[in-house]
């Protein structure tokens, strides 16, 4: 996680980074199924405090070490779950074709929809980057006043192997407030500073 500001509260050690969930009956199977690559085995959602959010584990896939989310070694695969300050209809807005291109970025698809519950956009675009061409899945919906977004990475030439893969377990993405009500858990260092000073908020691990 990112430390904006904050003063003198230790983080506990022992806190989880992320934490397996037993998935319900349900939708949640249903997606878990989906997001399982040869689709013969269910995967298990994992928890992410620091994002608020679980999402299920695509078979072959590991939760990363460095950020929120799972990593595929093999095919350079990845999803990342961030938590941002700021509304979501500001955030959300972002991502249309003018703003993602103003950044180099390639609008492939937007769909604006309900996911669990809250407003919510998919977007599908591409992304040039050290001469490696890549296609993105990301997520965004209102999160305890923030904005929660999931994004899963691919090489463009394994697509067609993984995108759909990735897709639903994007999809599969639930609010969780299971975890600790401190916003300084997750992080795994202190800092000693003024009292003056006032936690304004944190921000998920790979956040920037």
């Amino acid at each position: 996680m990112l430390f904006v500001l904050g003063c003198g509260q230790a983080a506990d050690p022992g806190s989880p980074r992320f934490v397996p969930v037993e998935p319900s009956a349900g939708a949640e199977e249903n997606a878990a199924e989906r997001a399982s690559p040869d689709g013969s085995e269910d995967g298990e959602f994992v928890s992410f405090p620091g994002a608020g959010v679980r999402l299920v584990q695509p078979a072959g896939f590991k939760p990363s070490d460095t950020f929120d989310g799972f990593e595929h070694a093999e095919s350079s695969s990845s999803i990342m779950a961030v938590k941002l300050p700021g509304p979501f209809t500001e955030v959300s807005a972002g991502f249309t074709e003018a703003n993602l291109a103003a950044r180099g970025l390639k609008l492939v698809s937007r769909e604006e929809l309900q996911h669990d519950g809250q407003s919510a956009i998919l977007v599908h675009f591409e992304q040039s980057q050290q001469g490696s061409n890549y296609l993105k899945w990301s997520l965004l919906f209102e999160s305890d006043q923030a904005t929660a977004i999931i994004t899963a990475t691919v090489l463009k030439e394994r697509a067609a192997e993984y995108s759909d893969v990735l897709k639903a377990a994007v999809l599969s993405t639930r609010l969780d407030d299971t975890g600790s009500a401190d916003p300084l858990a997750d992080l795994d260092f202190t800092v000693v500073c003024s009292k003056k000073l006032q936690l304004a908020t944190t921000m998920s691990r790979g956040a920037f």
